[in-house]
């Protein structure tokens, strides 16, 4: 306003008289004329210069507020600026953000899907496909209509988790797995990532999903698979343990160990094998066999086990080595309670001693043939019969024929033929030579012994040195003769 008043001073043409209210030139009175004198012996200050005091007193502080102004302007100009850039930056951003999202969505193989308000605002293919609907379809499916694929176990769930997911709950579950029916008849499994997000600026529940029905298939086939293995470890007769044999930790064994053992699960898991199974001798056998099993991977050892109530039963291992995935060994043992067997073996041990007793005082031996493999087994006592030393027979019906008595070897063969043959019973006498000439006489007998298919493969028999009663049937022989040659010469009586 003091510069338009300045500039109107300056406008105004100066007439050197003062104008009335109505424009015109004033009429001055000689009271006036006698005072502009006395006042004109004064300085004279006009309009003018009072206007350019004013605008002196004015222009500092006036220009001082206006480069103010033009500087706080500048300054917003250039932030406008900058937040017109970066808004047109994050514009951009947003777009290329857009676009990279739905290029990702729609080449992933996860499915992605929006719901908001109970119905689907998004969804890419790959969820349409694990649906098997298309993404038109979807979405224009009415309010909660999700619902209506989910299988029946599994709907309340689901939907109870949308809604509190949409309403941006808390107490919500991130991730589970659950069954869906999108065609009648046929069910999926698929796994669920989902929470709260906010779309167009209002709370929605986003949906990850992928198609786990292989997976699920797998996992049955797999537990199946356990079940029956589990199950023909436990039908079996014999123990079934498996463990690390560097630190003893068992891994896994069947009820029949346990049930045997007397040890519970827990204590069997936390037992060292086989340290805490076996007594000190049995234990420098184990050891044997573990360092057998390095070095071929498989050993074979006999061990009495101790069971939790003291009790010692024996057992045949056969052990063998794994190796499993990371390069880790395994021994896997099998257990075989042979305490019938040691029992069978202790009264076989117990009649063989009272056969051998049998056989020493009657001087009779016991023989088998081999057909097949023409080896014959010979008892302790018939080597001595034979005039050999222990060892010395060489163990062939070719040796047996050797020590046989020339005049007596084909009856000897033809014994044998006609059993094998015909059948029919051996049972002959005969003459042998010992090594140093002697000869002896031995009674035979045996029968042919045969295959489930009824094939000869062998004769059982035994043989006794008759030597003795054929020099008493000799001489009593001769006796008989001589007697009789007494009879024969005796006169008559007439």
């Amino acid at each position: 306003m003091e510069s338009a008043l300045l500039e109107t001073e300056k406008r105004k043409p100066y007439t050197g008289r003062k104008t009335g209210t109505n424009g015109r030139p004033a009429v001055l009175s000689k009271e006036n004329n006698s005072t502009n004198k006395r006042k004109s012996q004064k300085p004279v200050v006009s309009g003018r210069q009072a206007a350019e005091e004013k605008l002196i007193n004015y222009h500092g502080p006036l220009e001082s507020l206006v480069t103010q102004r033009t500087a706080e302007l500048t300054t917003a100009n250039e932030s406008l600026k900058k937040d017109l850039a970066k808004h047109k930056q994050i514009e951009e951003a947003l777009h290329e953000s857009e676009d990279r999202f739905r290029l990702l969505s729609e080449q992933s193989i996860m499915g992605l899907l929006i719901l908001q308000d109970d119905v689907y605002k998004y969804v890419n293919q790959a969820a349409a496909d694990i649906f098997e609907y298309s993404i038109d379809e979807i979405l224009s499916w009415p309010a909660k209509a999700y619902a209506n694929i989910v299988h029946p176990d599994y709907a309340t769930f689901v939907t109870e988790q949308a809604q509190r997911k949409q309403a941006g709950e808390k107490d919500i579950v991130v991730h589970y797995e659950c069954r869906m029916a999108p065609q009648a008849g046929k069910t999926k499994w698929v796994a669920i990532y989902s929470k709260p997000v906010l779309f167009d600026g209002r709370l929605a529940d986003m949906i990850v999903l992928s198609d786990i029905t292989d997976r699920k298939q797998g996992e049955v086939e797999l537990r199946q698979a356990k079940e029956f293995i589990d199950n023909a470890i436990n039908a079996q007769v014999d123990t079934f343990f498996v463990f690390d044999p560097k630190i003893g930790k068992a891994i896994k064994w069947n009820e029949k160990f346990s049930r045997i053992s007397g040890y519970t699960d827990e204590e069997i898991s936390v037992m060292k094998a086989p340290d805490s199974y076996y007594d000190r001798e049995d234990l420098e056998k184990a050891n044997e066999g573990l360092k057998k099993l390095a070095a071929t991977g498989v050993a074979t050892v006999e061990l009495s086990l101790i069971t939790k109530k003291g009790a010692r039963i024996p057992f045949e291992y056969t052990v063998s080595l794994i190796e499993i995935t990371g390069g880790q060994n395994l021994a896997i043992s099998i257990g075989r309670d042979i305490t019938e067997r040691k029992e069978a073996e202790e009264k076989l041990r117990q009649s063989r001693e009272h056969y051998a007793l049998a056989q020493k005082a009657a001087n009779i031996g016991s023989w088998h043939w081999n057909i097949q493999t023409d080896k014959i087994y010979w008892s302790e006592q018939i080597e001595p019969m034979f005039g050999f030393e222990r060892g010395q027979f060489r163990n062939t019906y070719k040796a047996f024929l050797e020590c046989v008595h020339p005049d007596d070897s084909q009856l000897v063969i033809n014994s044998v033929n006609a059993a094998i043959e015909t059948e029919k019973k051996y049972d002959i006498e005969h003459r042998i030579i010992w090594p140093d000439g002697t000869i002896r006489w031995i009674s035979g007998a045996g029968n042919i012994t045969r295959d489930e298919n009824g094939k000869n493969i062998g004769m059982l028999g035994i043989v006794q040195d008759i030597t003795k009663h054929k020099l008493a049937e000799e001489m009593l022989q001769q006796v008989n003769q001589q007697l009789q040659t007494s009879i024969d010469q005796m006169p008559t009586a007439y």
